[in-house]
């Protein structure tokens, strides 16, 4: 269960960072819905050790739905992470289009 206390940061910060890309709202909303879900599932999980509860049946069950929104993350987690990099490969490409761009401008104002 702590896997899935530590994806579920992991979820809330790619849908922080997706919030710059202009194509990753849907999936923006759906890891914070992730994230939301499993964090949820650790508050179960921890309230049933605190209240010793002893039928296996309940722990099963939530780590069934944990184990179920962890395969969705890593799903996720990869189509965020490629929707990130063509941000960053777009970020590159234009910062090392603006000294070309200047150099082409300084001859002719030089010229004039």
């Amino acid at each position: 269960m702590q896997k899935a206390l530590g994806e579920s940061a992991e979820s809330r910060k790619l849908a922080i960072s997706l919030k710059a890309v202009e194509y990753g709202g849907e999936l923006t909303e759906q890891l914070l819905q992730n994230s939301g879900k499993l964090e949820k599932l650790y508050e179960s999980y921890i309230d049933l050790k605190n209240r010793k509860v002893t039928d296996n049946t309940l722990y099963q069950t939530t780590l069934d739905s944990a184990t179920a929104q962890l395969k969705w993350f890593e799903k996720a987690k990869a189509a965020a992470k490629s929707l990130l990099s063509g941000l960053t490969r777009k970020n590159k490409a234009k910062a090392k289009a603006k000294p070309a761009a200047a150099e082409k401008q300084q001859p002719n104002t030089a010229a004039a």
